[in-house]
């Protein structure tokens, strides 16, 4: 009895399908419109198309010349700060990197225990003390394998954001207030 409900279940489960539908139209859930992808990726940069790159991104941006040095001088509301370019070509027109560097001064010098808090519950910006005990704030962006124009904005967008949180965690500290852009960041 048991041999024969066996081989009924054997035959049963071993005869092959007697009924396939063939159709060109896809089966299943429609698939998800793709976004198109970016036909061109920014893989370098140079001063006036950082300035521009800061406008997209709600940032004020302009390109300073003072002799030979070229800087781009940004705001995020009220907050300066500056960008430099480097890993440039021997003409400086495309260059690869961005540095973005924000110093602030005055009143009395921030604890360098608030500094490393404000890393430990931070990201993508760093906080730092210049040699002369005062904060600082700056972020690298790389360009190395490109970056679509909408994550180069993105990318200047956290800058914005992190500046004035920053600012706002400064500020909690009496008498600090953004200074000016100096020709170099401070160290």
């Amino acid at each position: 009895m048991r041999l024969a409900a066996l081989a009924a279940v054997i035959i049963l489960f071993a005869s092959p399908v007697s009924a396939q539908v063939v159709t060109d139209q896809p089966v299943g859930r429609p698939a998800a419109p793709q976004r198109p992808v970016a036909s061109t990726l920014i893989t370098a940069i140079d001063a006036n198309g950082l300035a521009a790159a800061l406008r997209s991104a709600d940032l004020a941006g302009e390109v300073k010349v003072e002799g030979r040095e070229t800087t781009v001088v940004g705001r995020a509301g009220d907050i300066p700060f500056q960008a430099f370019l480097g890993a440039c070509n021997p003409a400086g027109e495309r260059c690869a990197d961005i540095e973005l560097y924000a110093g602030f001064t005055g009143g009395q010098r921030m604890p360098l225990e608030r500094i490393n808090g404000w890393n430990n519950r931070t990201r993508f910006a760093r906080a730092f003390l210049v040699q002369s005990g005062d904060p600082a704030l700056q972020m690298d962006i790389s360009l190395e394998g490109g970056l679509s124009p909408e994550s180069l904005r993105l990318h200047l967008e956290t800058w914005g954001a992190a500046l004035e949180t920053y600012a706002a965690f400064l500020a909690s500290r009496p008498g600090t207030a953004p200074r000016a852009p100096a020709g170099q960041p401070r160290r």
